[in-house]
């Protein structure tokens, strides 16, 4: 739930930082998850990450990501 929402909102913008993709999610899991949010969606983004599936953007301020390839 968490991937697929942060993935649809950096299909949608191009680009997030980490902020907008945790308000983004937040909104989208209101009410359908337990627990932390805010601490799965590190964990989800630094999988990503990981899987070269996301990528942060080198030298914007704040970090921004974008997606590297579809899944």
């Amino acid at each position: 739930m968490i991937r697929s929402s942060m993935l649809q909102g950096l299909n949608l913008k191009g680009t997030l930082t980490f902020t907008e993709m945790a308000e983004l999610v937040e909104k989208k899991v209101a009410g359908r998850f337990e627990g932390s949010v805010l601490w799965y969606d590190e964990v989800v983004k630094l999988d990503l990450e990981a899987r070269k599936i996301i990528e942060r953007i080198s030298g914007t301020r704040p970090q921004k990501y974008r997606i590297l390839r579809s899944m």
